[in-house]
């Protein structure tokens, strides 16, 4: 559903070479219909783990960001649903608020999975992010998100999320009807993947903390 072209020399993930863990490398994602001039989302964040069968990396607090906001700063989701996809966006300087993100990229998988924390530690959840399989250059990670997403409760109830934003996306051009049904069935495939188990779902990330030494990237 990626409508334009990635960097050259570009590859997919799970191919090496591999990052270090503790590499900063930059995620970057680009909305389906992004045409040069416009603004996209880059991130910097740290390597966890990299190898064939995905990547891990660590979203800081207070990290650094570029996004797509609109003019003036203000956030895109504060518009009606109308206009929603199509207002224009400027690239804008933020830092991440709140805890810390530990962020799963399975190689070949179109969603990746982000844990979250509450303030005073605890596990409050996996946010499943649809989105294109990621691929990589030298020092990034691409991916194009796809507006649907799903939230699972730590107790394993999961809720769809997004479909109203998705059904907006469709009426803006964003996505075709058809892609927008692919995309409904990749959010069962990821709660079938939490329910088989699938290594992003592992309980042992639930309790994963950063290198206490490991500072806050640049951008």
């Amino acid at each position: 559903m990626i409508r334009h072209s990635l960097p050259a020399g570009s590859r997919a993930a799970g191919e090496p070479p591999f990052w270090r863990t503790g590499e900063v490398i930059r995620w970057q994602e680009r909305a389906p219909d992004w045409r040069p001039g416009r603004p996209w989302s880059v991130t910097p964040v740290r390597v966890v783990r990299d190898d064939p069968a995905g990547l891990v990396v660590w979203l800081a607090p207070g990290t650094p960001r570029v996004v797509p906001l609109l003019p003036g700063g203000g956030d895109p989701r504060s518009l009606p649903l109308p206009e929603l996809f199509r207002s224009p966006r400027e690239a804008t300087r933020v830092r991440w608020r709140g805890p810390g993100v530990l962020i799963h990229a399975p190689s070949g998988m179109p969603w990746s999975v982000w844990l979250f924390w509450s303030e005073a530690g605890e596990f409050s959840g996996w946010y499943v992010n649809l989105e294109e399989a990621h691929r990589r250059d030298a020092d990034s990670t691409w991916t194009c998100d796809h507006e649907l997403d799903v939230w699972i409760e730590p107790d394993g109830v999961a809720h769809l999320k997004d479909e109203i934003e998705l059904a907006a996306a469709v009426d803006a051009g964003r996505f075709t009807t058809e892609e927008a049904e692919v995309l409904r069935s990749r959010a069962v495939d990821a709660q079938e993947a939490y329910a088989a188990r699938h290594w992003a779902f592992d309980a042992e990330w639930t309790t994963w903390r950063p290198d206490p030494e490991w500072t806050v990237p640049s951008l």
